[in-house]
This record gives C-alpha cells, sequence and structure tokens, in this order.
C-alpha cells in the first residue's frame, strides 16, 4: 500500500526552496575551498560485471527460474493419463477352475472339473470419457504454468526496481558521506587556524561517522536486493545481475474501467476455468462409471459318470449386475459438488480481482500525485546545494549546527524523491499484477492495456 507522506514530503520541499531562496546566494559569493584530497571512491558490490536488462533477465527466468522445473514435471500426469486409456478393455479377464471327485458307490469313481473364463464389457463409453478428461487436465497444467510465468515476471521486475532504487539510495549516501568527510577535513582546517571551536569539530566528526554507517546501511540493501533478484530469475548467487539504469517512465494511468474488463482475463480466472471445465469432465466421467458393466464368459464343463463316458459341455454366459442399491451416488455427488465449489472460487476470484484493481488504481494514483511534487528541475539543485553549503562552511558563512540542519534537510528531500519513484514503481507493478497483463510503459515484453 501507498504511504502517505504528502505533508512531509511538501515541507522538505519548502525547506529546500527556502534554502535556495536564502542561503544559496550568500553562499555562492564565498570562494570554493581548495580542493580536498580524494580517496578512492567507496564501490558498490554489485559494480562489477556488465549490467543486464530487465527483458534479458526476465528471459533467463523463463530458461531457468526453480520452478519452472517443477512444473514440467507435472506433464507427466497428461501422458500416464493417456497410457491409462490405451488398452481396449478396462478391466481383466477372470479366469475360474474347479476339479473334484465323483462317487458312484459300487460302479466306481470318477471326477469332474469346470473351466470358465469371464471378461467384464464396458458399454456405457467410459473409455471415450476418460480420454475426453485429458484435454482438461492438460489445459489446466497449462494455465497453471502461464500464471506461475507471470507472477514470477511481475516479482522479478518488483525485485529488479527495488535494486535500481536501492543504488539510488546508496548513491546519495555516497555523496553524503563524501560531502561529510569534506566538510570534516574543513573544520579540521578551521581548527587549526583558530576560525573554529573544537566543539564545532566533533559535531561534523559525529555526522561524518552517521553518514558512513547510513552508507554501509544501504550497500547491505543493495546486496540483499541482488541476491533475492538472482533468487527469483535462477542465477547463480555467486553471480547475481546488475541491473541497466532505467526506470519506469510515466505513461497515463488508464482508467479503471479498462483495467477491470482486462482483469476479466486474468490469467488466474484463466486457470480457475480449466479446473471448472476439469471437473465437469470428471463429473461426466462418473456419471459414464455409474452405469452397469455386463460380463460375457465361456464355461467348460466335464461331468464324469462312473461306469460310463463322461459329458463335456459349454456354455456360454452373461451376467449383469442389478444396481438395486449401490449405483456410484456417493461418487457422483462428490464430483457435481467440487465442480459447484469451482465455479464459486472462479466467481469468488472475479470479484477479488476487480478490488484489488480498483484499490491499486487508487494507489498508484496517489503515488503518481506524490512523484509530482518532486520537480524534475528540484534534484539537481538539491545536488548543488551541498557543494554551495560546503562553500560556506569553509567561508565561515555558516556554523556546523546550521550546517547539519540544512545538510539533513536537503539529503531528506533526496531520499523522499527516491522513495516516491520507488513507491510509484512499486504501485505500477502491483497494479499490473492484478490486472493480468501489461500495462503502457512496462517493460514487459507483451503489449500494454488497450
Amino acid at each position: 500500500m501507498v504511504h502517505c507522506h504528502s505533508s512531509q514530503l511538501a515541507f522538505r520541499s519548502l525547506a529546500a526552496s527556502l534554502f535556495f531562496a536564502v542561503i544559496v546566494p550568500r553562499a555562492a559569493l564565498a570562494e570554493p575551498p581548495p580542493p580536498a584530497a580524494e580517496g578512492p571512491a567507496p564501490q558498490s558490490p554489485s559494480s562489477q560485471g556488465e549490467r543486464t536488462s530487465l527483458q534479458a533477465v526476465l528471459a533467463h527466468a523463463r530458461e531457468h527460474a526453480p520452478g519452472l522445473s517443477v512444473l514440467d514435471e507435472e506433464f507427466g500426469r497428461v501422458a500416464a493419463r493417456r497410457r491409462g486409456t490405451a488398452p481396449l478393455l478396462a478391466d481383466n479377464p477372470r479366469l475360474a477352475f474347479g476339479i473334484g471327485p465323483r462317487f458312484g458307490g459300487a460302479s466306481g469313481t470318477d471326477f469332474d472339473f469346470a473351466l470358465g473364463l469371464e471378461q467384464p464389457i464396458g458399454v456405457s463409453g467410459e473409455r471415450k470419457r476418460e480420454r475426453e478428461t485429458i484435454a482438461p487436465l492438460e489445459r489446466r497444467l497449462r494455465a497453471e504454468r502461464a500464471l506461475y510465468l507471470w507472477r514470477l515476471e511481475q516479482e522479478i521486475e518488483l525485485a529488479y526496481r527495488s535494486l535500481l532504487h536501492e543504488e539510488a539510495r546508496l548513491a546519495v549516501e555516497d555523496r553524503a558521506l563524501a560531502f561529510a568527510l569534506d566538510l570534516a577535513r574543513i573544520a579540521e582546517r578551521r581548527v587549526a587556524h583558530g576560525e573554529a571551536t573544537a566543539i564545532e569539530q566533533t559535531v561534523v566528526r559525529a555526522d561524518a561517522l552517521r553518514a558512513e554507517q547510513r552508507q554501509r546501511a544501504a550497500r547491505a540493501g543493495v546486496v540483499a536486493a541482488q541476491l533475492v533478484l538472482a533468487e527469483l530469475a535462477g542465477y547463480p548467487l555467486e553471480s547475481p545481475p546488475r541491473p541497466l539504469e532505467e526506470s519506469l517512465p510515466k505513461p497515463t494511468l488508464p482508467p479503471v474501467e479498462s483495467l477491470l474488463a482486462a482483469a476479466e482475463k486474468h490469467p488466474d480466472l484463466a486457470r480457475q476455468d480449466a479446473v471448472v471445465a476439469e471437473e465437469h469432465a470428471e463429473v461426466r466421467l462418473e456419471d459414464r462409471r455409474s452405469w452397469i458393466k455386463p460380463t460375457v464368459g465361456v464355461e467348460l464343463a466335464r461331468e464324469g459318470s462312473a461306469g460310463s463316458p463322461a459329458n463335456y459341455i459349454v456354455l456360454g454366459t452373461l451376467g449383469l449386475p442389478l444396481p438395486a442399491f449401490e449405483r456410484g451416488q456417493a461418487e457422483r455427488a462428490e464430483r457435481r459438488v467440487d465442480e459447484d465449489v469451482a465455479r464459486a472460487e472462479r466467481e469468488r476470484k472475479r470479484r477479488e480481482y476487480r478490488a484489488r484493481v480498483q484499490r491499486a488504481h487508487a494507489d498508484a494514483l496517489a503515488a503518481e500525485q506524490q512523484l509530482a511534487l518532486f520537480t524534475e528541475g528540484l534534484l539537481p539543485q538539491l545536488a548543488q546545494g551541498l557543494s554551495l553549503i560546503e562553500r560556506a562552511y569553509a567561508a565561515g558563512e555558516l556554523d556546523a549546527i546550521e550546517v547539519a540542519l540544512v545538510r539533513e534537510r536537503l539529503l531528506g528531500a533526496e531520499r523522499d524523491a527516491v522513495e516516491a519513484r520507488a513507491e510509484y514503481e512499486r504501485c505500477w507493478v502491483v497494479l499490473q499484477e492484478a490486472v493480468g497483463r501489461p500495462l503502457g510503459g512496462s517493460s514487459s515484453p507483451a503489449g500494454g492495456v488497450r
């Protein structure tokens, strides 16, 4: 959800404006201090290797995402069901054999035997109905794979942009640390010349220590964001991807009515439609299984007769079960309940996505308005303001307390600008995921909502 910081952002923007109106003219007249000795620039943990575009990361994820192998194995169920319907008859024949003596008293003994072979025959079309369940099963599995890929792409895009924002935060903290170290060197020189007190130098050093702590925290945030992106996209954790310096453009936010219409084709709803079709096919199959299944057979019997030749009998048999009590009522009723539940779940999800789209649209609109508080020309002025503060402090026009206050206002406004951009892009991706298809201005390979 969008966090409402409008009043705080407006206050910081006003403070920055007052700074440029009052302090900058004074600082601009001061002579610039001698250049400080520059040490090695702090290196980001993601500063090695080539940068990768979002499109390349998504393409890599479609081939190497950890969850895809599991979903691909699920398609083995389709082949297994095809093999299950391959035999001509669903039931095996039954062979029965019996043999025993025949006692004839004084006339002697003989023996009898009987040999019977029976085969249940399906006449209800059950085999055809079983084959008809294969296509809905495959449709559901493909819909689940498409849904997984869609959600994965949204998570990757969000993680990719989060990494960009973490790098932007690190850049802000790098500038803050460099500025704090320059001030510390200036304060040391002023104290040596008797132009400042030791307390002022202590304040400046404390600010430098705090700036270093924030810079280290920002660096850790970059590392964590890199690992999240690598895990989602299937990259080795030892060499996570580096994002390109790109930012989501600011297209016109589509009207909520068009987004609601597009959400009717959300991949999750398509998957639920496939579940309904699969359950309906199972209902039809269970209805056919409740039909009677006759049994045909042949029986060969020998009837011995003591003192006379034996008799051999060959009989054809036909057996019919009488469905007087059990007709598969429980199984058929359960299947119908499953179908009704699937349809109800489909309607619930449709309502849920409509609500999500409306909420996400409102959040994106609020984030867009917050981002508009920061004009395109404000951020370059903020960066210039730090150098002007340094010149004013070196010229003795500002003391350490004034520098700390103004510096914190400027850096706070710059951090808020980064947060506003991050929140706007996060809300955009959340709205896109709720709609179920790429919006205009998205880096997703598909087109935007028309």
